[in-house]
């Protein structure tokens, strides 16, 4: 009569189980393992993620567009999370200051503080711009991903 080997299941409370089980137990385990060490890493990632949006919480931020400077807040360019800026700042995007601390984008600034003011919750002063401005800032809002701008301006 063959003896089969047993080891303690420290996860039933020491059990004694057969040697094949163990070799299983020890499978599950190191993909136990294997997961939780992917879980600290997307764990990780969050945490440095968190620490960017952190960091640009009720900040102060300054946007070149065109090369001219406008300033607005976090909060202002993450009203709308699914338009251009709302990608820009949400942390998912990694986003590097210019030399003076402002962001640039490549757009035209005659209309942008249009956008800004529609970014901030304050009304378009629609009745004094000219049809070429109409144009100009329906673009903007199509480029900065703005529905609602979209509907006021159209």
């Amino acid at each position: 009569r063959q003896r089969q080997m047993c080891i303690r299941d420290r996860s039933t409370g020491g059990t004694l189980v057969p040697n094949d089980s163990a070799e299983e137990l020890e499978k599950e385990q190191n993909e136990l393992q294997r997961e939780w060490d992917l879980l600290a890493q997307e764990k990780q990632a969050w945490a440095a993620t968190a620490k960017k949006l952190e960091a640009l919480s009720g900040k102060r931020i300054k946007l070149d567009v065109g090369g001219q400077i406008f300033a607005t807040t976090q909060e202002n360019v993450l009203r709308h999370p699914n338009s251009f800026f709302g990608g820009m700042f949400s942390g998912r995007w990694d986003l590097a200051a210019e030399e003076d601390g402002s962001f640039f984008i490549d757009r035209d600034p005659i209309v942008f503080r249009h956008v800004l003011n529609f970014l901030r919750g304050l009304p378009i002063e629609l009745e004094s711009m000219t049809n070429s401005q109409k144009k100009l800032l329906l673009a903007d809002a199509e480029y900065y991903h703005l529905p609602g701008l979209v509907e006021l301006v159209i």
